[in-house]
C-alpha cells in the first residue's frame, strides 16, 4: 500500500509563535477522556473522484506510536505518552478540506499551521527535538468545521543532521 503524500520535511514546516493556551493541566486531563470518545463520520458520501481522508498517518516501522486522533472535525486535543530521552517526537497530520489546521505541542512550546486544499488529502510530518520531548503531553488541533484531520503522534530517532 503507498504511504500518503509528505510534505514538509524533517524539521517543523513553520514553527510560529503561536500562543498554546489550549495546552492546561485540566484539558490535558480531559484530552484523555474525549480521545476515547467516538467521533460523528461524514453523513453524506463525497460525489467527486477526489481521494478521501479515511484513516490516521501511520509512522515509520521504526517509530512508536504515542497518541493518536483517527479522521475528525472541529478542534480537539491527542494526548500522547512519554518517550525515551534523546528521541524526537514525530507529529503527522492529514487533512482535506479548504481552511488551516493550527497544531500546539505540550508541553514543549511548539506550534505549527498547515494549509489543507478542498480536492486532495495532504499529510504534514513535523519532527521536533527541542528540550522536554521525552515528556508526556498533548497535541491541540484547532481546526475549522469544514476540514477534516487525522492526527498521528509517534517517537522515533532524530534523523540526521539535527
Amino acid at each position: 500500500m503507498e504511504r500518503p503524500m509528505r510534505l514538509g520535511g524533517a524539521v517543523s514546516v513553520a514553527l510560529l509563535l503561536w500562543p498554546a493556551t489550549a495546552c492546561t493541566t485540566s484539558t490535558v486531563g480531559q484530552a484523555a477522556v474525549d480521545a476515547k470518545k467516538p467521533t460523528a463520520a461524514s453523513a453524506t458520501p463525497s460525489a467527486t473522484a477526489h481521494p478521501t481522508l479515511r484513516t490516521a498517518p501511520r509512522l515509520d516501522s521504526d517509530e512508536t506510536l504515542a497518541g493518536q486522533r483517527k479522521p475528525t472535525t472541529g478542534n480537539a486535543e491527542i494526548p500522547f505518552e512519554a518517550g525515551k530521552e534523546g528521541d524526537a517526537l514525530i507529529v503527522e497530520l492529514s487533512c482535506q478540506g479548504r481552511g488551516t489546521v493550527k497544531v500546539a505541542l505540550c508541553p514543549v512550546d511548539v506550534s505549527f499551521e498547515t494549509k489543507c486544499a478542498a480536492d486532495e488529502v495532504g499529510t504534514t510530518r513535523n519532527e521536533v527535538a527541542v528540550g522536554a520531548v521525552h515528556r508526556a503531553g498533548a497535541a491541540a488541533v484547532e481546526a475549522p468545521a469544514g476540514v477534516r484531520w487525522a492526527l498521528t503522534v509517534g517517537r522515533g530517532e532524530r534523523a540526521q543532521g539535527e
